[in-house]
């Protein structure tokens, strides 16, 4: 986690963890401290693949409007989130104390389904950048994972 605008949200949480011997998952909590209703949260993601000694930027950017990709439900993303218990309306997020969740919003072993997913993508060190913002807010939170992808063992 790089930046969070703590006027904005607290407690923000991210741990992505083996779930079994195969498979990792996300974990993540936070607590909301204003309603979102308007449905202007962007979100963007980058990767950087790492490329004599550093991380370079790709040219891979990704950036959409989040309630248009929950509306559209592309990627079959809200599908995955009801899977593990996590059923909001991303174009209407409410506070902590106003939504059903009665506190920090949750996501509990949360996988993401492979299949919905382009199938091919570059071997190697990855830095994955991920940053959200509200168009009249500002910066919400920027987070920063590291991963490698290797060839799948075939037997």
């Amino acid at each position: 986690m790089l930046f969070i605008n703590e006027s904005i949200v607290k407690d923000m949480e991210f741990k992505f963890a083996k779930y079994n011997r195969t498979i990792f998952a996300l974990n993540a909590s936070w607590t909301l401290l204003r309603d979102f209703t308007d449905g202007k949260i962007m979100a963007s993601l980058s990767g950087d693949q790492f490329f004599h000694n550093e991380y370079r930027f790709t040219g891979q950017k990704f950036s959409v409007n989040a309630c248009k990709i929950w509306k559209l439900n592309m990627f079959h993303i809200k599908d995955q989130f009801a899977n593990v218990g996590f059923d909001i309306d991303a174009c209407d997020i409410k506070k902590a104390a106003s939504h059903k969740f009665q506190g920090a919003y949750r996501i509990t072993n949360f996988i993401l389904d492979p299949k919905y997913y382009p199938k091919y993508a570059p071997l190697g060190k990855w830095r994955i950048n991920i940053k959200c913002h509200h168009e009249d807010v500002g910066e919400i939170f920027f987070v920063r994972w590291y991963m490698e992808l290797k060839p799948a063992n075939r037997s």
